[in-house]
């Protein structure tokens, strides 16, 4: 992975963007790929989102974007709807 994101910064972007630089997050759940997101990215997203991983992420991000996703349920009459699932 650190290859690939060090290949990434020397590739020429052909976006219309041109040399502006857009950010980069890293999906990651475990702390080695956490340590990588704060070194070589701009942050990471959080997926799932608990009290205790979510500060275990801040620590190790420290001042770099983190995304938590806050699961949202519901319960209807005939459907209950929690964190993107729906059950009957």
């Amino acid at each position: 992975m650190k290859m690939y994101l060090a290949a990434m910064d020397t590739a020429p972007m052909f976006a219309p963007e041109g040399t502006t630089r857009v950010a980069r997050v890293l999906a990651a759940l475990g702390p080695r790929m956490l340590e990588l997101a704060g070194a070589a990215s701009d942050g990471a997203p959080l997926v799932p989102g608990d009290p205790e991983h979510t500060a275990r992420a801040r620590e190790i991000l420290q001042d770099k974007f983190l995304g938590v996703e806050q699961p949202l349920c519901s319960a209807e009459a005939e459907t209950s709807t929690c964190a993107g699932r729906t059950s009957t």
